[in-house]
């Protein structure tokens, strides 16, 4: 699929008004069931977006480790967000949100392998990358959930463990899992630098864009009026 093609910008369309639209009939609707709901099912369909694929190449025989592993960074985010939506961690719902909000989101800008239509990679592509950015948008807009300023620092955690496990992965089978060995075309990150220089830039920029997600909640606290004190119940009422 060609960056900005028609069939791009078809599929980016497609995710902002699942975006927009979904979270206003959340709110609209009565009740708190069916929203939670269809949050859930759209985390889900975010996680079956890496589990398409997986089948997929082990039905064909085309499974090759060094691609197919969940250890790719938007992976890891889509296969987090059913937890997000169905156990409301607030660690799962952190990881989601700036995952969404900073690779998944420029993945759907800037894809680097996905496919056209009707290949199968198409399908588990946009469901995993537009289904976790939806799934946190929803979560927000219909749910009410909110992501924590500590949620950053937690999400940097959360990936310096996977990357435990990614750099022996990749040391061993020559794989390039969250792009560490060489940086994809097409990407932003072609114009960071040779390795490793882009790889310390990608991080410097990955936390700057948690913080500017972060933004909007930060300013809503500091615009926000302050509620005026409660009496306690045992105050003694006013003369």
């Amino acid at each position: 699929m060609s960056h900005f093609s028609a069939e791009h910008l078809a599929c980016l369309a497609t995710v902002v008004g699942m975006a927009v639209l979904l979270p206003i009939a959340g709110r609209a609707w009565p009740g708190r069931t069916l929203p939670a709901g269809v949050g859930a099912g759209l985390a889900m369909i975010s996680a079956s977006g890496y589990l398409l694929w997986l089948v997929a190449v082990v039905w064909l025989g085309a499974f090759v480790p060094t691609r197919d592993l969940p250890l790719e960074f938007c992976y890891v985010v889509g296969i987090v967000a059913p937890f997000a939506l169905l156990t409301r961690s607030q660690v799962a719902f952190d990881f989601l949100y700036y995952g969404a909000t900073s690779g998944v989101l420029h993945a759907c800008i800037t894809p680097v392998f996905a496919p056209s239509f009707p290949h199968p990679r198409f399908f588990a592509f946009w469901a995993l990358h537009g289904g976790a950015v939806v799934t946190a948008i929803f979560a927000i807009l219909a749910l009410g959930r909110r992501p924590s300023y500590q949620g950053i620092f937690t999400t940097v955690g959360v990936i310096a463990c996977v990357l435990c496990v990614v750099i022996p992965v990749n040391q061993w089978f020559g794989a390039n899992y969250f792009y560490l060995r060489e940086k994809p075309a097409g990407s932003v990150q072609e114009l960071l630098g040779p390795w490793p220089t882009y790889v310390t830039a990608t991080m410097l920029l990955g936390l700057v864009n948690f913080h500017l997600a972060y933004l909007p909640f930060a300013l809503s606290k500091r615009t926000s009026p302050c509620p005026e004190p409660q009496p306690h119940l045992s105050d003694p009422s006013p003369e």
